[in-house]
């Protein structure tokens, strides 16, 4: 799997969770893009992404 290709089935799973009601946040509050890199060190996995955290950061933005 390609970095883009994760990035795109994190952004679907991440939307599908919200939608579904499993994850309290807004589907505005989910970041365009997802940045899915290597780590820098390898024996933290293969691939990475702060996405949790962007979500997070946006969803502390939206208006009550």
């Amino acid at each position: 799997m390609t970095p883009e290709e994760l990035s795109l089935a994190i952004s679907a799973c991440l939307k599908d969770a919200v939608a579904a009601g499993d994850i309290a946040l807004a589907v505005s509050a989910i970041p365009a893009e997802v940045r899915v890199e290597r780590p820098k060190n390898r024996d933290h996995g293969d691939w990475a992404t702060n996405i949790a955290l962007q979500a997070r950061q946006a969803g502390r933005h939206q208006s009550p």
